[in-house]
Formats: structure tokens, C-alpha cells, sequence
């Protein structure tokens, strides 16, 4: 049905710059035409056109289709058709392709990143059977590592993570606060296994922490000391040292009976000495440290004495763990 036999020149000039101002504003377009020169049917819309005028209202913000047809002919007289059953059919399959275009199309949007490493023993040789789990910012994703080590993940929100790795025959490595960037990869140093088959008080970190510089040479061994209950204990001495090279570091607990040690040289079987008042001197051995990590060894207990009988002869006898 003809709602306007013509429209003057002037006045569709005016109808398009009507229509370019609303969406430059970003204004939602109840009403506009869609034209259409030389198309078959009276009043049909095309495709292109339909593409045309939802993509723009996509772009700018608002999804406005098109109420009504306008139609140009051979001798350049517009005509308007609403739409009726027969010009409602191409809009339809246009929104219904469109909507199962939009997942993907906001998926392919989304910043993601890469997180990826190597797994290997001490000897520094490929673990190949290991499975890697991620979890953190609403996902948990596993791998396994290939034939020369490597895990990788894949299209990784940004966020901040926990990754946990194991394998058969050796002991759990967990690496915590993996802080992904938006489009980042995150190359992890290597995270060498603990092999379980050498004696049941073999000393495993409780985790790892990424250091923010990495160093092939260097770092770092953290721990937390506590007392025969588990309480922390604040202002014990923590002395690190290595046989054959003397003390290496040393420093004081905080309040939560957490030390750390920095930029310590790569090497096995590193030992700790704490000290604090009111608790027998202890020494704990075979702490390893892993180049660009810091390895937290939780809970080290320190037995309790009275003031004055704390020397090492007057100590009770401890029963030491037995491996069965």
C-alpha cells in the first residue's frame, strides 16, 4: 500500500540527514526507512540493506530495524510498504542468523592471554605424564604436558590464578597468585618434581610463588615458623646457610611467623637455624630452592622450654617419623 506516491528531493535529503544525526548521537531509531532501488517485489527489502541498517545500530550502540520500506523505481518515485508477512520473512532469517552469530562474535572479542611452562625432575629432565590444573576467575582447566615438558593454556581471561601439577611417582608442586594480564602470555619458570621414592622426610614447598624478576642463577626460600600448637611466632631469628659456603642470609619472622630469604644462589640441601627466646634452638635441612620461584616450606615447629633450660643437652628425646 502506497502511503506517499512522491517525495520531493529536498525532502528526502532532509530525511537522511535526519537519520545520520540520530545515530552520530547515538539515539535509539524507533522509525526509519529502508531503501531499496530496483528490487523484485513491491516493497521487499534486501538483504544488504537489512545488513546494512541492523549492523549500524549494532555499531552505535542500539539494535533498530527497520519499520518500513521505501523503494525508489526506474524513474525515481519512492513509495512506502510496511511490512507485512512476505517483507517480514528476510528480516527474520537476518535476526535469527544474527543471533546465533553473536556468541561467537562476543567470544572472539573477549581479551584473552596464554599461560605456559616446562615440567621437569631434579635432574632436569622432562616430565612428560604430568597434569597441570588450572583454576581461579570462575574456570578450571587441565593439561598434560607433552614429551619435552610443556603444558600450555590457551585463551585464559585475565585474572589471577592457581596452578597445580602432578605426576605419578613424584611429589604435588603448587604455584599460587599467577597474575595474567589482558592478551598476555605468562611464561612460567620451570617447576622441577620432587621424586617420592627417595625417604618419607624428604622437605617439599607447601607452594611457590612467581617472582617479579626473573633470575636463571637465583631464588628465593620462605617458611613459616610456629610453635608446638601451631601458633605463629613473631621475632625467631631465621638463619640460612649451605654446607661448604657458611651463612648465606638471615632474618626475623613478622607477626604472622612468616621469613623470607631473596636472590639466594641455586643449589641443594640448604639448612635453617631459628632462634627465639623461650623455644629450643632448632635446625631444619634439605631445603631447595628453584630459579624464579619462592619456595614457601609452611610450618616449622619449634618445641618450647623454660627460662633457662634451653639448651640443646637438656632437650627431650624425640621420636623421629619412620617410613613404612
Amino acid at each position: 500500500m502506497e502511503l506517499q506516491p512522491r517525495l520531493a528531493d529536498d525532502t528526502v535529503a532532509v530525511a537522511k540527514r535526519e537519520r545520520s544525526r540520530q545515530f552520530e548521537d547515538c539515539g535509539l531509531t524507533y522509525i526509519f526507512f529502508a531503501e531499496v532501488a530496483d528490487t523484485p517485489g513491491e516493497g521487499r527489502p534486501s538483504w544488504r540493506t537489512l545488513w546494512s541498517h541492523i549492523g549500524s545500530g549494532i555499531w552505535f550502540g542500539r539494535l533498530s530495524l527497520p519499520l518500513a520500506v521505501r523503494r525508489y523505481d526506474r524513474e525515481g518515485v519512492a513509495k512506502f510498504a510496511p511490512f507485512d508477512r512476505s517483507t517480514m520473512r528476510p528480516l527474520k532469517r537476518a535476526v535469527s542468523l544474527l543471533l546465533l552469530l553473536l556468541p561467537a562474535v562476543l567470544v572472539a572479542q573477549e581479551r584473552n592471554g596464554e599461560i605456559r611452562g616446562f615440567v621437569m625432575d631434579i635432574r632436569h629432565e622432562p616430565i612428560h605424564t604430568s597434569q597441570a590444573v588450572l583454576r581461579g576467575t570462575g574456570i578450571e582447566r587441565t593439561a598434560q604436558s607433552d614429551n619435552a615438558g610443556l603444558y600450555r593454556f590457551i585463551a585464559v581471561p585475565a585474572g589471577e590464578y592457581e596452578l597445580t601439577i602432578t605426576s605419578s611417582f613424584f611429589y604435588t608442586s603448587t604455584i599460587r597468585t599467577l597474575r595474567l594480564q589482558e592478551d598476555a602470555v605468562y611464561v612460567l619458570p620451570s617447576v622441577e618434581l620432587v621424586f617420592e621414592g627417595y625417604d618419607c622426610t624428604t622437605r617439599v614447598p607447601a607452594y611457590l610463588y612467581p617472582l617479579d624478576r626473573f633470575d636463571a642463577n637465583k631464588g628465593a626460600l620462605g617458611g613459616v615458623i610456629v610453635d608446638d600448637h601451631g601458633h605463629a611466632l613473631a621475632e625467631a631469628k631465621v638463619t640460612l646457610s649451605a654446607p661448604g659456603a657458611g651463612v648465606t642470609s638471615s632474618t626475623i619472622t613478622n607477626r604472622e611467623g612468616r621469613f623470607s630469604v631473596r636472590d639466594i644462589p641455586l643449589r641443594r640441601g640448604y639448612q635453617i637455624e631459628v632462634v627465639r627466646d623461650g623455644y629450643f634452638t632448632e635446625e631444619f635441612a634439605d631445603f631447595n630452592i628453584q630459579a624464579g620461584y619462592e619456595a614457601v616450606y609452611d610450618r616449622l615447629y619449634l618445641e618450647p622450654c623454660e627460662k633457662g633450660r634451653c639448651q640443646s643437652s637438656l632437650r627431650p628425646i624425640r621420636i623421629l617419623p619412620h617410613c613404612e
